[in-house]
């Protein structure tokens, strides 16, 4: 009865598939007859019986064994198939995937087994979808075809005992006989999930005769099996050399409890890497799910795939040639591809031959993105053989058919059985061109040289001219090390010793003399370079002997056109000594390069500049030098924009650094050479060779620097400004007490640093063993940052790169104390320096290798300073200076560790086995409960491993430093100043306060118990920043951080030395800072003269005479122009008047006088160059008459008033004429303001009366002001730009506002000037209501402040309200403050209390505070009327005369206020002022 049980079993299960009916992991029988009975029947009479006694059954069986055999009939790749086990005397179903295209092939396949887990099936991977995987990875070239077997067992049968010996004596020889599979151990592996993982590693591992490649996905591997097994112990009884022929793989998620068991997947690993037995090993976030395991299931396969296929494929190719002459038409690539004898075992001759072809790809891919240019496939039809076989082959690469770029990578791929191999990659250049641009004025040098190596005992003079160069052979360096075959050595890949290369080259008659360079590639180790048997350059060698390694840097010699022969051929000779691993010259470039060229081939700016801006910046330049030699620190400071930034260098920086050097010395010298002036957008690089020697009392001279320099210049305004690079990534230094020396640190700020006034976190990033940090630069750190802070991954932060000595370790030695240079010197400078937050909360600290051993060890060690911490492949397991950073992370609390953001990678190939200490760190860090990310993953120990990390790290570190959502009002402050109205040329004194207010506890640090805590409760720190703004650029800036543990009142005073302002309007912002949490605190406006108005506003100049200045001391005298022509000027007297430091005065007949400042003319210098200057003109012409007749009826019309000229339009402008016939004007705003006096004769109306310019781009006038003198017949104004002015008397008549009218006169003059308008062009309305954003616009046109931008100042003012920019401009300014709840209610009529307010503040704003404390309102019969808030505003409004009230003794101050109160009011707050 025992066959019968099979079919009968065999028909269930066949039927459950059939009927779709669940699927369980086996089928039980019930077997309660005899034994010996049945095993009688099964072995005597089983054929006979099913035969004789059940044909009807048995046809039955068979229809239904076709039916399941139509499964693969019916081309299913994917379906459950089922056995009887005679171990466990049952059916035993399983899954099978068969490759595509597996019927329509007769090749045999590796197969894989697929255990699954616990509590489960086979039909999770159904479920899971492994097939439409393993089709993708396929269809990829990631793996070959193969055969995947899924069994299923007990749920909890940990694939042991009788599961296990079903699967190897049974099931395998099942699948062997009825699939097309490779019945070979080295071709099946098996692998499992979960439970499955550990019985994979138990099965394979017993059983090397059946399996030799193992997996194991989120195994439970350190769980003993029913049998008392685990892996580990089978692990360490084979050792390595049982384990040897094994392919390996294990990966668990750092979530899953199962990966850092004992004894399990992380043990386990941590045991193979101490026994170098190779495997593959990840483990990263994640837990115990389909997700995990489906993710990393490619790396399990492939593994299984690269084990089958060991020994298949191997191959090479040359790529002829590698550096592309100008006449090369094609590259030739030649390729021999090795296919082994194992590739017979994919066919199986009892079931037919097949072919099996074999694909030969080639991609020519760009240098810069990888993108494939050109590819082409070559197919071999059948590589099938009984023996190892050699297919050759080439292709040609048309040199037509590649784009511009100069760079390219060839790549060979060969895809055998679907899988793909890649051959390798080799680089191809090509030669350029000398061209005609200055910036490919270049002698190419790649490309075909020769080559011979030196033996030991017989030395060559490889740079003698007329050598016997017959025997050596032609080689391309530049491109890679040297390998075995490189100019036809054998052994060249493993040689150290010396060698030659040598070449010919001709240089044309033409080609420049100067700024020469020659680079010579990178060369591993050392060289000297000869041209024409002359030494030019040498490195690492000292006559002739090897010193030093310098493999990893560019050879760039300066080179005289002397050793040249112009017109002729020349040769060049490199020698060069390889001590240690590979050798040669093993990149480019190669060549010989001028100035501009050099510039292009290192990637930097190299388009010169036009002609004329070179000759300006060389005498603007030459210029600032003078400055500097001649100590004149205000003419230097003043070549410098207010927006400078250069490595770190504000203006303020520079100018102390400047300063500094100055005062140090009698006198200096500063010489530049090999100037070179090139385009960078809207700037120009002046690039140079720069010595300065500063020269000592006694005489005695010393060279304070000598090098390379690179300073930006641009146009503000029309003059030239030094602006610095801006650049955001960039070399600093600072000077360190404890090595008395200056030490270096790279830094990144974010994009939008220079534009705000935020502060930002920081995290220290430190560098690698035996390097600095500019292999950050070369690892393009700062791009990964920018682009995952500009998709929002990674927080605006600043980053600190410092350097240190290669093996500092980032601890204190002797004589070097590196960590203190960490904590004590160099974070309170980048703090002093930079807008950092400087709290512990908002510091992290992260580094490399060596450096991820220093930032454990400093992190830990300081939690006062540092609370984020992370380490790349870090040396987590080294002990440096009795530090180990594990052991200190062990020796603190979990409350003191979990301070810190704990963040550490490694890669699974790592060298260094630095991946088995991050494991001990996370199994601790979970023991103790300390949140921390995790991973190792694939990769080495190398930048490809690390950067892949930074961005994931980078964002890590922003969650740590999460926002303090610190509140409103937490601070406030005032700004106090003499006056709002101050003279330039004296000192200028700032006084500010900042309140911290109560509640500020709440943003207290604190710092748990430990050995390392310096303080528990750390006081925190407010930032607090001045800053003096003039058109919305900062000109100044002053920083002071104050420190408190709770409510408190800190001063603070600034003075500004005389002259270090211009002339013009300013702001002073008051700002201050806690945590991340920035705060505008107060602003006053503030303007500059130097004792004249004018020129600004509707500010009315007053009517009394005044003396007239004495200008000798400031102008020089000249002779008298004219009217309508020109006073002409030459460059000596430029010179001569620039200095003596004074400006100049040209008087014209008629009494106009024109003072152009000092400033001024220098500014004329920076638009031509001096040498080229013939002569300037200084023109006032008269405008004839239609033009002049023109331009009054356009004011007529503009104005719709009455419009008299007082005397002549005048059109100024200073005119440039140079040697080469040109005509330069000053069409921008001049450095500083001209003064102009018109003269008049007759009378005027002065009230009504001023100077106007006209606008050419809006062609309008415009009014600027002007001082009126009656008694001497003068108006002063000055002047900001070139164009059209003219004395305009304009009488604005408005039907309902008669002459008698008592606001008449009001009217007119602010009508006249633009600060108030008629609701028609007849009518004023004069009693219609003025809102509060009307009267806001009228002071704010009244006094000319500048507009700003809105910004949200009221929660009821629109960015679009017509109005908007006019109330953020009067509320920065302090004139309005609107409620408790931010509200303006702009559209309210205003009251004329409300007035009287903004009045008063419109008046202490320019000149400041008066303090009114006589009582001026008791006269007014309704005084009781004035609100409490209001009483001093107005009793100083009347105190002043701005508001007088009325008649009758009443003040109305809750009335509202009319057109013709409002501009009765500003008429007289301006009289007031200009008092």
């Amino acid at each position: 009865m025992s066959d019968l049980k099979k079919v009968v079993a065999l028909l269930l299960a066949v039927l459950i598939t059939v009927m779709g009916m669940p699927v369980f992991a086996s089928i039980e029988f019930d077997d309660r007859q005899d034994n010996d009975q049945h095993e009688e029947k099964d072995l005597s009479r089983g054929d006979e019986f099913i035969a004789e006694d059940n044909t009807e059954d048995t046809q039955d069986s068979e229809m239904l064994f076709a039916s399941q055999g139509n499964e693969t009939q019916n081309n299913s790749r994917f379906f459950l198939d089922s056995y009887y086990s005679d171990i466990l005397g049952k059916e035993m179903t399983f899954r099978v995937y068969l490759p595509e295209g597996y019927y329509e092939s007769k090749q045999s396949y590796p197969s894989v087994y697929l255990l699954h887990e616990n509590n489960k099936s086979s039909e999770q991977f159904e479920e899971d979808k492994i097939d439409e995987k393993l089709d993708t990875w396929v269809n990829e070239g990631i793996i070959q075809k193969m055969i995947v077997i899924m069994p299923d067992t007990d749920k909890d049968s940990w694939f042991a005992d009788k599961y296990k010996d079903t699967i190897v004596e049974e099931l395998v020889k099942f699948i062997d006989g009825k699939y097309r599979t490779i019945p070979d151990p080295r071709y099946r592996g098996i692998s499992g999930v979960g439970m499955g993982g550990h019985g994979a590693y138990m099965i394979g591992l017993q059983h090397p005769e059946t399996f030799t490649s193992i997996a194991s996905h989120m195994g439970d591997l350190g769980t003993q099996n029913n049998l008392g097994q685990k892996p580990i112990d089978k692990i360490k009884e084979l050792g390595r050399n049982g384990l040897s022929n094994y392919s390996l793989y294990l990966d668990g998620g750092t979530d899953d409890p199962l990966t850092s068991a004992v004894d399990s997947t992380n043990d386990i690993h941590v045991y193979l890497r101490n026994q170098s037995v190779s495997h593959q090993y990840t483990t990263r976030p994640g837990g115990h799910n389909s997700e995990f395991y489906l993710a990393s299931m490619n790396k399990s396969f492939k593994m299984h795939s690269d084990h089958f296929t060991k020994g298949l494929v191997s191959g090479s190719f040359t790529v002829t040639p590698q550096a592309l002459e100008i006449n090369d038409t094609s590259i030739s690539v030649d390729y021999a591809i090795n296919v082994g004898s194992n590739i017979s075992k994919y066919v199986d001759s009892s079931n037919g031959e097949e072919a099996i072809p074999m694909l030969v790809t080639i991609d020519v891919l760009s240098a810069q993105n990888g993108q494939i240019l050109l590819t082409n496939t070559s197919e071999i039809k059948d590589v099938y053989s009984s023996e190892a076989k050699t297919y050759n082959g080439h292709f040609i690469v048309p040199v037509e058919n590649l784009t511009e770029d100069n760079n390219f990578n060839i790549k060979v791929t060969v895809s055998l059985l679907e899988k793909k191999f890649d051959i390798g990659t080799k680089p191809v250049i090509k030669v350029t061109p000398i061209g005609t641009a200055p910036e490919d004025l270049q002698i190419d040098l790649m490309g075909n040289w020769l080559f011979i190596k030196e033996p030991n005992d017989n030395r060559i003079d490889g740079a003698a001219v007329d050598l016997d160069v017959s025997s050596w052979r032609t080689v391309q360096p530049g491109l890679d090390w040297w390998t075995n075959g490189f100019g036809g050595y054998d052994d060249l890949g493993w040689y150290t010793g010396r060698a030659w290369y040598r070449r010919e080259f001709f240089v044309p008659e033409d080609f420049p003399t100067e700024d020469l360079t020659l680079l010579a590639g990178k060369i591993d180790d050392a060289d000297e370079v000869f041209i024409n048997g002359q030494k030019v350059g040498s490195t690492g060698m000292e006559n002739g002997e090897f010193v030093v390694s310098h493999w990893a840097e560019l050879r760039e010699y300066k080179i005289s056109s002397s050793v040249l022969k112009y017109g002729e051929t020349n040769v060049i000779a490199i020698n060069m000594i390889n001590s240690s691993g590979g050798g040669g010259i093993y990149s480019g470039p190669i060549g010989i390069y001028t100035k501009a060229a050099l510039q292009k081939v290192k990637g930097l700016p190299s388009t010169l500049a036009p002609e004329n801006i070179q000759k300006s910046i060389v005498a603007f330049v030459n210029g600032q030098n003078e400055s500097i030699m001649k100590k004149n620190i205000d003419k230097y400071r003043d070549t410098i924009s207010n927006r400078f930034f250069h490595s770190g260098y504000n203006k303020d920086r520079l100018i102390n650094e400047v300063s500094s050097m100055i005062s140090s010395y009698e006198t200096l010298k500063i010489e530049d050479s090999s100037v070179g002036i090139f385009v960078v957008g809207d700037k120009y690089l002046y690039d140079a060779e720069r010595v300065v020697i500063g020269i000592a009392e006694d005489g005695t001279e010393t060279e304070i620097s000598n090098g390379h320099i690179s300073k930006y210049y641009h146009f503000e305004k029309g003059s030239l400004k030094e602006i610095g690079d801006q650049s955001r990534f960039y070399l600093d230094h600072y000077y360190s007490e404890s090595f008395g020396r200056n030490m270096t640190f790279r830094v990144y700020l974010p994009e939008g640093y220079f534009d705000s006034n935020k502060r930002y976190p920081t995290v220290y990033l430190l560098h690698q063993f035996q390097s600095d940090s500019s292999s950050y630069a070369l690892d393009k750190v700062d791009e990964i940052l920018d682009k995952a802070i500009a998709d929002g991954s990674v927080k605006e932060m600043i980053v600190i790169m410092p350097d240190s000595s290669g093996m500092s370790w980032w601890v204190n030695q002797p004589d070097a104390p590196w960590q203190d240079m960490v904590t004590d010197e160099l974070v309170p400078v980048v703090d002093s320096r930079y807008r950092t937050i400087p709290d512990a909360r908002y510091r992290g600290i992260a580094g490399v290798s060596m450096g991820g051993f220093g930032a454990y060890v400093i992190g830990i060690q300081h939690p006062n300073i540092f609370t984020s911490i992370a380490s790349f492949m870090g040396a987590l397991s080294f002990t440096q200076q009795g530090q180990n950073p594990i052991a200190l992370v062990k020796s603190l609390t979990p409350e003191a560790l979990n301070r810190f953001a704990h963040y550490f990678v490694c890669g699974n190939l790592d060298e260094y086995r630095f991946d088995v200490p991050a494991i001990q760190l996370d199994q601790y860090l979970r023991e103790v409960n300390i949140p921390h990310y995790f991973e190792i993953s694939d990769g080495s120990h190398n930048s490809a491993f690390y950067t892949q990390y930074i961005a994931h790290s980078f964002a890590y570190h922003s969650n740590h430093f999460a926002s303090a959502n610190v509140k409103d009002g937490i601070l406030t402050g005032a700004i106090s100043v003499a006056s709002k109205s101050l003279n330039p040329k004296k000192d200028i004194n700032i006084s500010y306060s900042v309140s911290v207010k109560e509640g500020i506890e709440d943003y207290l640090d604190i710092v748990p118990e430990s050995q390392f805590r310096t303080e528990a409760n750390p006081p925190i720190s407010i930032p607090v920043t001045v800053d003096i703004v003039k058109g919305g650029e900062t000109v100044l800036s002053y920083n002071e951080v104050f420190t408190t543990l709770k409510a408190a009142e800190f001063n603070g005073d600034i003075n500004i030395p005389a002259n270090l302002l211009t002339t013009g309007n300013y702001s002073i912002v008051l700002r201050g800072s806690v945590l991340d949490s920035t705060f505008e605190l107060d602003s006053k406006n503030i303007v500059l003269r130097t004792g004249s108005s004018g020129g600004g506003g509707g500010v009315i100049a007053p009517t009394e005479p005044e003396e007239t200045p004495d200008t000798d001391t400031d102008t020089d005298t000249d002779t008298e122009p004219e009217d309508g022509k020109s006073k002409e000027i030459t460059i000596n007297d430029i010179k001569a008047i620039l200095k003596e430091g004074k400006g100049l005065e040209v008087k014209y007949d008629s009494g106009l006088v024109l003072t152009i400042p000092h400033d001024t003319i220098a500014q004329l210098l920076s638009i031509v160059d001096e040498d080229n200057i013939e002569k300037i003109s200084i023109k006032a012409d008269n405008i004839p008459g239609a033009e002049r007749n023109a331009l009054i009826k356009t004011a007529e019309s503009q104005m719709n008033a009455v419009v008299k000229p007082i005397g002549e339009i005048y059109e100024f402008n200073i005119v440039i004429e140079t040697k080469d016939g040109r005509k330069v004007g000053m069409k921008s705003e001049f450095a500083d303001t001209l003064t102009v006096e018109f003269g008049y004769q007759g009378g005027l109306k002065d009230e009504l009366a001023g100077v106007y310019y006209f606008n050419e781009d809006t062609k309008e006038w415009e009014y600027i002001g002007g001082k009126i003198d009656t008694v001497n017949k003068k108006v002063t104004v000055e002047l900001a730009c070139a164009g059209k002015y003219a004395v305009l008397e304009v009488n604005r008549v408005f039907d309902d506002v008669p002459e008698n009218f008592w606001a008449s006169t009001p009217i007119k003059v602010l009508a006249a000037r633009g600060i108030v308008k008629g609701v028609s062009d007849s009518r004023f309305a004069p009693d219609k209501k003025v809102t509060r954003a009307e009267f806001a616009a009228m002071l704010v046109r009244a006094l000319n402040l500048e507009n700003v931008e809105y910004n949200g100042e009221f929660i009821d003012v629109s960015k679009t309200d017509w109005f908007s920019s006019e109330v953020a401009t009067a509320a920065r300014a302090g004139i309005i403050k609107g409620t408790d709840e931010k509200r303006f209610n702009p559209n309210d009529n205003i009251t004329r209390q409300e007035m009287a307010i903004m009045a008063v503040n419109a008046y202490r704003m320019l000149c400041g505070e008066n303090g009114y404390f006589e009582d001026n309102l008791s006269q007014f019969t309704d005084a009781n009327e004035i609100s409490p808030w209001a009483r001093e505003h107005v009793n100083e409004a009347v105190g002043l005369s701005i508001i007088r009230g009325t008649p009758q003794k009443t003040i109305n101050p809750k009335g509202t206020a009319t057109r013709a109160e409002a501009a009765q009011v500003i008429y007289n707050l301006i009289k007031v002022i200009n008092k």
